[in-house]
């Protein structure tokens, strides 16, 4: 349906990318660019080679990062309160993931790892439902219901999964491009995203 607003989008996107061209072509993402690992004397290419980490480092690393990684965690949890109901969500696409993953699951039981044919859907007829649509999804759901939460419980619990890895991936990449702050303020800006809630809450999108 044509919406007023959906011209100055699309028109301010256009700007958008337009601006990032421009700002690319002036080397404004030259900083993005790895630097190569520094060689001695004696070293040659096929040493120059990130010395590897020991266990005691990377948990120095990951102490260093405790308190932006709370933060981020919280900020996830925040947002996503709404999924620890045990009821289905309201919205848009709510009524197709609970038959997808009922179907997915008997699956399973009958030792079809890799599911392709949704037998009960189509009134009946079958549909080839994982040939096009993506099952990790339905994979995800799965391991919570098998843990012991019901098929409800389980696609909220999945969505909420995949919401907390959204949000820890976003940290991640600010922090490489800057520091945590820049880390924790991506992962905020992307976790409160107005076109990611309307993902989770209104269109109930997860595949």
């Amino acid at each position: 349906t044509p919406q007023p607003w959906k011209t100055p989008l699309a028109a301010a996107g256009l700007l958008g990318l337009v601006l990032l061209v421009w700002y690319e072509r002036r080397g404004g993402f030259d900083f993005l660019a790895r630097q190569p690992w520094p060689t001695g004397p004696g070293s040659t290419p096929a040493a120059a080679s990130p010395p590897a980490a020991a266990p005691s480092a990377w948990r120095r690393a990951l102490g260093a990062e405790a308190k932006a990684l709370a933060i981020v965690v919280g900020l996830c949890l925040l947002g996503g309160a709404a999924l620890f109901d045990g009821r289905l969500m309201q919205g848009h696409d709510s009524l197709e993931y609970l038959p997808r993953l009922v179907e997915f699951h008997q699956n399973l039981r009958h030792a079809v790892l890799f599911p392709r044919w949704a037998p009960d859907l189509a009134y009946g007829h079958g549909v080839p439902e994982w040939v096009y649509m993506p099952p990790l999804f339905q994979y995800l759901g799965e391991a919570f219901h098998l843990l012991g939460a019901s098929f409800v419980r389980s696609i909220n619990l999945a969505l909420l999964a995949l919401y907390l890895g959204a949000g820890l991936s976003a940290y991640a990449l600010g922090r490489r491009l800057s520091d945590q702050a820049g880390g924790v303020l991506a992962a905020a800006a992307y976790l409160y995203a107005p076109y990611l809630h309307s993902d989770l809450y209104v269109r109930h999108a997860a595949a």
